[in-house]
């Protein structure tokens, strides 16, 4: 995804199926993510869409992490700057260019890389003149005019070009793309990823002066010239690399980590890098509050986890565990039926039937906690709860059966219509969190089953267990086989358990 600074036409479209996916922009991003070890790219004038079409130089380097290309910088640079410095900002007869010599800049399709002395002088005079020379076509002509420059459009000989490079310190006379008879010298710039060549030349007409003087001074400009493209060239490029490695480095050690602090760059780096630096900045701050709103979230979490579901379980969860499926082989299950909590909750039920309804189970998970069992879950008129299974007891069966009985009468010293019945089992039981969207802890198999059976059997304040429950009692707890219910053994127990808790 695609973001600039100017936030032209491009700004968050997609460089691979956009509407500038085969731009030279797209073209040259792609080239430094598969080449990132080739550092900064430069590429030449060409029309860039998102400023009308109008010539720009692009210029990239890759944002590094491990090696690996994981953002690109690009700069997008008018012509502006090398027309200033070839032009000695339009001031050719102080550089001792006389009144028709010229410094340009040829690239290696033989086009201007920048503007003609003629067209910023005398446009209507330039247009007369590459038409009469027929070195400009009409479309370029209009694309010209579009533009505002030459760069990128106008042509020249390119032949003529080469033979004044050939000819090394030496001068050519040949005619320029106005159509007009000049010396001219020219030289390779040294610049390998542009390829191009800097020409100086002035018209025949206007020597008055001795040839060799006019070379001499025709070489110390091209000379002068070159030197200052080289000193221009090497100063932008730091100034312009210098920020994006201290970006890259800044990417690379913040990793999974926000860094604290803002992003210095160097005094009078490129405004787009100031921009990028300031919204990299705001980016890590954005970050520092929401890892720590995800942390306190997540806390909050865990505590609700610890809360809700058995110690063991819930421990599993906060290390990710989503399929939480456990069998203890030996265990007791306890049921609850209230009986009468459907008049507590009817429509228009006063508040202090809700009350009563509150302090009924907080009065149920008090007692659970103190006997040594677990709340399994709450499913209408039934508490289902169980003992050995976050923690193992040896006499999980009479800790169930004393729950039950403390828990009916407690409920019985309450001023209320309610009135207990309950049922347990003992033997393997099947616990953990059922289902993975919701975090619901549950018990299944046949002992919770059998429990659920026996205290929907039983009637109000009565106490059943099975009879494998009734094998782990104590011999002296006081207790009355029944008729069987489903295949399952039936006792009830009476009120003395000589069980302690």
């Amino acid at each position: 995804m695609l973001y600039s600074v100017e936030k032209r036409a491009d700004v968050g479209t997609s460089l691979e199926l956009g509407p500038f996916s085969g731009s030279a922009l797209a073209t040259l991003v792609d080239d430094v993510v598969r080449r990132p070890d080739d550092g900064v790219t430069v590429r030449d004038l060409a029309p860039h869409a998102p400023a009308g079409d109008e010539p720009r130089l692009l210029v990239a380097a890759p944002v590094l992490d491990a090696g690996r290309a994981d953002a690109v910088v690009v700069v997008v640079v008018a012509p502006d700057e090398l027309n200033r410095i070839v032009t000695g900002d339009g001031e050719w007869e102080e550089a001792e260019l006389g009144e028709s010599g010229e410094v340009y800049l040829v690239g290696p399709d033989d086009r201007l890389r920048s503007d003609s002395r003629a067209f910023v002088e005398d446009r209507t005079g330039f247009r007369e003149s590459v038409e009469a020379a027929g070195s400009v076509t009409a479309d370029e002509l209009r694309r010209i005019d579009a533009a505002g420059t030459t760069a990128s459009i106008q042509r020249v000989d390119g032949a003529s070009v080469d033979a004044a490079v050939d000819a090394d310190s030496e001068l050519v006379r040949t005619v320029n793309y106005l159509g007009r008879e000049v010396l001219s010298g020219a030289d390779e710039l040294g610049l390998e990823d542009l390829g191009w060549r800097i020409v100086s030349e002035i018209e025949v007409d206007e020597l008055d002066e001795p040839a060799a003087e006019l070379q001499r001074r025709f070489l110390i400009g091209i000379a002068s010239a070159v030197v200052l493209l080289t000193f221009a060239a090497v100063a932008w490029a730091n100034r312009t690399v210098r920020p994006i490695r201290l970006i890259s480095d800044r990417l690379r050690l913040s990793g999974d980590d926000p860094i604290d602090g803002t992003l210095e760059l160097p005094p009078r780096s490129p405004e787009e890098f100031v921009h990028l630096a300031e919204g990299f900045d705001r980016m890590q701050s954005a970050l520092r509050v929401r890892r720590t709103a995800v942390a306190s979230a997540s806390a909050a979490r865990l505590d609700v986890l610890r809360r809700l579901l058995p110690p063991a379980i819930a421990r599993r969860v906060e290390r990710g565990e989503r399929q939480v499926l456990d069998v203890v082989p030996q265990a007791s299950v306890v049921v609850l039926v209230v009986h009468g909590v459907g008049a507590l909750v009817r429509p228009g039920a006063s508040e202090d039937d809700r009350r009563v309804l509150s302090q009924l189970l907080d009065e149920i998970d008090t007692l659970a906690e103190h006997h040594g069992i677990e709340r399994v879950k709450l499913a209408g008129d039934a508490y289902f709860g169980a003992c050995g299974i976050g923690r193992p007891y040896l006499d999980h069966a009479p800790r169930v059966v004393a729950f039950a009985r403390a828990t009916r009468d407690a409920v019985a010293a309450l001023d209320s219509p309610l009135e207990i019945a309950a049922g347990s089992a003992s033997g393997e039981v099947s616990v953990g969190l059922s289902g993975s969207a919701k975090l619901v802890y549950d018990a299944w198999g046949e002992t919770t089953a059998a429990a659920h059976r026996l205290a929907k059997t039983a009637r109000p304040g009565e106490i059943l267990v099975s009879a494998a429950t009734r094998a782990l009692l104590p011999a002296d707890v006081e207790a009355t086989e029944r008729d069987e219910i489903d295949g399952v053994g039936v006792w009830h127990v009476g009120d003395d358990l000589g069980v302690t808790s």
